[in-house]
C-alpha cells in the first residue's frame, strides 16, 4: 500500500512539472529570460518604488540591492525562490528615463541547471504586475 501511495505522489509531481512547461523546445535548454517594457508615464524613481513595494508584498521575492548610478537610471537586483525546492533565480531590472515615461529592461536567470522549465519567463510576467 505504501508503494502505491509513493507512486501516486511521484506521478502527481511529474504531472505538475509537465503541466507548467510552456515551451517544450525552450524550457528544457534555457535558464535565462529577458524582456523589455516601455511605460508611457512615470519617472525612474516612481517606477523603482512601485517595484520595491510590489516585491515587499510577495512571499518569495526580495530586493537584494538597488543602485542609482544617475538620476535617470536605477538598477535593481531581485531574488525569487521557488516554492517547492527553494531554487533561487536572480532578476536584474534596469529602469531608464525616456522623454515621456520609462523603459524597464528585465533579465531573470536561474542560478543552477541547464533548463528552467519556464520559470524565468514566468518570473518576468509576474514582475510586470508591479507596474500594471
Amino acid at each position: 500500500m505504501l508503494g502505491v501511495s509513493v507512486l501516486v505522489v511521484v506521478a502527481i509531481a511529474v504531472g505538475a512539472v509537465c503541466w507548467r512547461v510552456d515551451d517544450w523546445s525552450r524550457d528544457w535548454t534555457e535558464n535565462r529570460a529577458e524582456q523589455t517594457f516601455e511605460l508611457q508615464e512615470g519617472s525612474v524613481a516612481e517606477t523603482a518604488e512601485r517595484i520595491a513595494n510590489w516585491v515587499a508584498g510577495q512571499s518569495r521575492w526580495t530586493v537584494e540591492s538597488k543602485d542609482m548610478p544617475s538620476p535617470s537610471e536605477t538598477q535593481m537586483h531581485l531574488i525569487r525562490s521557488t516554492a517547492l525546492f527553494k531554487f533561487t533565480d536572480d532578476i536584474h531590472v534596469t529602469i531608464r528615463q525616456l522623454d515621456a515615461g520609462v523603459v524597464i529592461e528585465t533579465v531573470s536567470e536561474s542560478r543552477i541547471g541547464k533548463g528552467d522549465l519556464g520559470q524565468n519567463p514566468r518570473n518576468l510576467t509576474e514582475l510586470s504586475q508591479a507596474w500594471k
